[in-house]
């Protein structure tokens, strides 16, 4: 219960006397300044004199305060049956005692012992009222002024008992429940809303709503203030972020209906966009590349926000402007993973990020990259790059991605080495001169053939063939014919010369070339450059040189009557060796085969998160060149006839022996195949985090040439891993 006293009544401090009850008399009263006055002639309580003249139950004689006399006492049963025009003011409180009002020199006590009522008196009435108050009660409890608070209100139906409870317009309203027989209330008329403030005002009787996001929630929908009972998701959307960059939640951080920042992007559909158009979510740009341009020429710059859909082109990105994929204009922009955004580019590099001074990005897209084709101006196989990041220190990043690169195209084969020069023929002697020396443009000459001889002198040798270093053996010359003989008796031939030995020896061919590495590198501008397989080490060796022809033997035959006198024979001079033929030239190694690579970082911070990689074959290596054939010996010169023959010739010089082949040049090795690589990186290693990396196979190596004794190595088969720190 709660006690409202009277406002205003004075303050009297009187005792209430304690009294006995002796019998039905009631007691005699004092405390408001009046004698103590019987009110009957009934008996005097027990402890009272007898007679006329009251007296207190203390035996005191009457006090008297100057007040205003009550009148008799009257019979009750509780406080509220007592009543006095001063009831409410002062201390002129009566209580019920021994069943009869008696004053109390206090403030008027209306506590009717029932909790959930507001007890007051009533100036105007000077009565006790007591008013029941629902408030005073726990939820969903009601105050019954006769028995406190209790959880229903009983009712009957059409009576007026829950209208009590109805004194508030926008809570939910009460009425008597025909089967339960009691109260119930229905629902409020202004329901609450998701993250919203709800206020009800009553002016009238009749509720009006209204509604008020709460701090930091967005009604995006414009669906808050619909009049219920219709449907409204509230404020549904919180903001986060004022600024809000796309992320791979797909959140929409700033609640202006888009994920992302609809002030800071150039929007792209392949579908309905044009590139005349200005980027705006209404009429987007038609290419990734237009749109890039539009954003960064933007002050501050902006981002491009791309619709699903395939768009045919190489996308150059400008520093500070980031692409996010992932969008479909048709339903107003949403965002979803399932919304698919291709970049197919139409050449072997899908996306070039190229110089960038500030952060950028590329998150949802899938890039491919075309087939490499090919070669480079060295042979070396062209490359595919599904992304190629060049001297990007500010940071580029590629999240939520998939990344598909191309392959990599053949290196070119190696080229034959040329044939060797071939040896000059030697000289033919002319009767007694001998044969010159066949010439050699590798330093293997062959030998001079002898000179003729006459008389009784035997043929001179002819020279032997030169050996150029490391070349074939030059062949010795041939010897001289012996001397005839003339007497006065009888006289004999000059012999001839006897053919030369030997041929110049063949030259060794030129060394095998070796294998190459299993990677190339990177220039400057992030171009991969194949390895190529080793040329042929050397050209081959020269032939020796061929031997000249020795001279006939010179003789002296009979001149005059029997043999008085002897003249000279002249021989036949001998033939040059042929020139000893010069070494083929080395063959050229096979041409590296291109690489397929995911993404290629030089001289750049590069982040990749969450991406799929897939690479493709690298190129097969390029077949080794052969070593050069030598050049072919040249041809002995012929020997010299003798001269003044008589009746005793002299002999005839020999001819001159060839000289040797060159040998042929060396073989090239093949060309390394290609590498496939989903992360190559020369520089920093790049940041990975959530990846997924899918292997073409690598390249082969090409064949190795033949230096004709022997092949060449094949070309060293190309890499295939996930990660590679390139030189």
């Amino acid at each position: 219960m709660r006690r409202l006293l009277p406002v205003g009544s004075a303050s009297l401090l009187l005792t209430l006397l304690a009294w006995g009850c002796a019998g039905s008399e009631p007691p005699p009263v004092e405390g408001d300044g009046d004698a103590a006055t019987k009110t009957d002639t009934g008996p005097v309580p027990t402890g009272t004199a007898t007679g006329t003249t009251p007296v207190n139950p203390d035996g005191a004689p009457p006090a008297t305060d100057g007040g205003v006399d009550s009148g008799p006492q009257q019979p009750c049963v509780k406080n509220d049956d007592c009543k006095s025009p001063s009831l409410c003011t002062g201390n002129n409180g009566l209580a019920c005692l021994g069943g009869f009002c008696v004053p109390t020199n206090k403030p008027m006590n209306c506590d009717d012992g029932i909790a959930c009522t507001n007890d007051s008196c009533d100036v105007n009435t000077n009565a006790c009222t007591h008013k029941a108050d629902d408030a005073n009660c726990p939820a969903s409890s009601y105050c019954d002024p006769k028995a406190n608070c209790i959880q229903t209100l009983t009712c009957t139906p059409g009576d007026s008992v829950c209208d009590r409870l109805n004194i508030d317009a926008c809570v939910g309203q009460f009425s008597c429940d025909a089967v339960k027989k009691y109260c119930v209330q229905g629902a409020k008329p202004c329901p609450d809303r998701a993250n919203a403030a709800t206020a009800c005002t009553a002016a009238g009787g009749a509720p009006a709503c209204t509604w008020m996001c709460n701090a930091t929630y967005v009604d995006l929908n414009g669906d808050l203030s619909v009049v219920p009972p219709a449907a409204s998701n509230g404020c549904e959307c919180k903001s986060t972020d004022p600024n809000d960059r796309p992320t791979l939640a797909n959140v929409d951080g700033n609640c202006d209906g888009i994920v992302g920042n609809i002030a800071n992007a150039i929007f792209v559909d392949t579908l309905t966009g044009n590139d005349g158009n200005p980027g705006t979510m209404a009429q987007p740009k038609k290419t990734i590349q237009a749109a890039i341009s539009t954003a960064g020429a933007a002050v501050p710059t902006k981002d491009v926000y791309v619709s699903k859909g395939t768009y045919p082109e190489t996308v150059t990105m400008l520093a500070g402007v980031s692409v996010f994929g992932g969008y479909d204009a048709a339903t107003m922009w949403s965002r979803a993973a399932t919304n698919v955004t291709t970049i197919a580019s139409n050449t072997s590099v899908g996306v070039l990020a190229g110089g960038l001074t500030k952060l950028t990005e590329l998150q949802s897209v899938t890039v491919t990259a075309q087939n490499a084709t090919g070669q480079d101006a060295q042979g070396g196989g062209n490359s595919s790059y599904g992304i190629l990041v060049v001297n990007s220190s500010a940071g580029f990043t590629v999240n939520g991605c998939t990344i598909g690169a191309g392959t990599g195209a053949a290196g070119a084969a190696g080229a034959t080495g040329g044939n060797g020069a071939g040896g000059s023929n030697g000289g033919n002697a002319s009767n007694a001169a001998r044969g010159g020396a066949g010439a050699s443009s590798c330093g293997a000459p062959g030998g001079q053939g002898g000179n003729g001889v006459s008389g009784l002198t035997g043929g001179q040798s002819g020279a032997t063939g030169t050996t150029a270093a490391a070349g074939g053996t030059g062949a010795n010359g041939g010897s001289g014919g012996t001397a005839g003989t003339c007497n006065t008796v009888s006289a004999s031939n000059g012999g001839s010369a006897p053919p030369v030995g030997g041929f110049g020896g063949q030259g060794n061919p030129g060394s095998n070339g070796n294998a190459g590495a299993n990677f190339g590198s990177f220039d400057a501008l992030g171009t991969y450059t194949p390895a190529n397989g080793g040329g042929g080490v050397n050209s081959g060796a020269a032939g020796g040189g061929g031997g000249g022809g020795g001279s006939g033997g010179g003789t002296r035959h009979g001149c005059g009557f029997a043999n008085i006198n002897c003249c000279d024979s002249t021989s036949g001079g001998g033939g040059g060796g042929g020139g000893g033929g010069c070494g083929g030239q080395p063959g050229t190694g096979g041409s590296g085969g291109g690489g397929s690579f995911g993404i290629v970082s030089v001289g750049s911070n590069v982040q990749v998160l969450q991406t799929k990689m897939t690479t493709r074959a690298g190129g097969a290596g390029g077949a080794g060149g052969s070593g050069g054939n030598g050049g072919g010996g040249g041809g002995g010169g012929s020997g010299g006839n003798n001269t003044n023959a008589g009746n005793h010739p002299a002999g005839n010089g020999a001819a001159g022996s060839s000289g040797g082949s060159g040998g042929r040049g060396g073989g090239a090795a093949g060309g390394s195949g290609g590498p496939s690589v989903c992360i190559a990186y020369k520089g920093t290693s790049p940041t990975s985090v959530g990846t997924t990396c899918t292997l073409g196979g690598n390249g082969t190596g090409g064949n190795g040439g033949t230096n004709g004794v022997s092949s060449a190595p094949r070309g060293t088969d190309g890499i295939a891993q996930d990660l590679k720190n390139a030189p």
